[in-house]
């Protein structure tokens, strides 16, 4: 269709696991990215539950196996700007109905794979992307800083599929683990770490965790709080925040050499 028109007509092409969706105030679903095989798309779209229609928002209507983006400013709402063709991002709306996405999937260069450690805010009410945080190359660098100490200069490690994020009563944003690859070197990083990132401050501060990947399980004793445990390092988890403001986590994949491992694990 055309651009910011709904129609009857219209829909998304498409696509596999791992979009990006969110439900805003107004009960409108959105839906930004995804995958074909391996083309990897970055069109925005609006579903009207009221009118049962579709609404192309923003992106180009290709996809390509490296869609590329436009990060223009840090920082500067532009019309132009658009996140990469991704999949597997993290997400979150706030408080004040803007979308957020962080991070994801996509590949380079015949197939091999890469991540992203952008942060994005889409606005509604312009229609603008904001790059605001990150990098804007594939699999760029990391400044863990140190545990439980805010800065300007922290950032995540590039990553996909960091399912398991949850926004906090103070519309601060959560994030656990996720995974890393360079499939040219032939390796891959499963990430235990936990971010929160302040939308007033905008800094990153690692919680808890390892800044090395691939970490084993730390149970403990089942239903015993104790500061040494923590998950391995995974992706593909679910998470939800209940009423009391604790943050739960259930499953998550772990690939070494020999074997998947799957996890059933709360």
């Amino acid at each position: 269709g055309t651009i910011t028109v709904p129609n009857p007509a219209n829909n998304p092409g498409s696509r596999m696991v791992d979009n990006t969706t969110w439900a805003d105030s107004n009960n409108n679903l959105w839906l930004f990215g995804g995958s074909y095989t391996e083309y990897f798309f970055n069109d925005l779209w609006k579903y009207s539950i009221a009118t049962n229609e579709w609404t192309w928002m923003k992106g180009p209507n290709t996809s390509s196996q490296a869609q590329p983006g436009v990060w223009g400013t840090k920082g500067v709402p532009n019309p132009a700007n658009v996140p990469g063709g991704r999949e597997g991002d993290a997400k979150w709306i706030d408080n004040n109905d803007n979308l957020w996405l962080f991070g994801g999937t996509t590949v380079w260069n015949l197939g091999y794979g890469r991540s992203y450690n952008d942060l994005w805010k889409y606005s509604i009410a312009t229609n603008n992307w904001t790059w605001i945080s990150g990098d804007s190359s594939k699999n760029d660098s990391v400044s863990f800083g140190i545990l439980c100490d805010t800065s300007i200069n922290n950032k995540p490690s590039a990553r996909g599929l960091n399912r398991a994020c949850w926004k906090l009563d103070n519309n601060n944003f959560v994030s656990f683990g996720g995974q890393y690859s360079d499939s040219i070197a032939g390796w891959e990083y499963y990430y235990n770490d936990m971010w929160n990132y302040n939308v007033i401050t905008k800094e990153w501060t690692l919680m808890s965790g390892s800044i090395t990947g691939n970490q084993p399980n730390v149970y403990g004793t089942i239903t015993v709080p104790s500061p040494a445990n923590h998950p391995c390092g995974r992706w593909g988890s679910v998470g939800w925040k209940d009423n009391n403001g604790n943050l739960w986590m259930f499953g998550g994949e772990y690939q070494d050499t020999i074997s998947r491992k799957f996890y059933n694990d709360l």
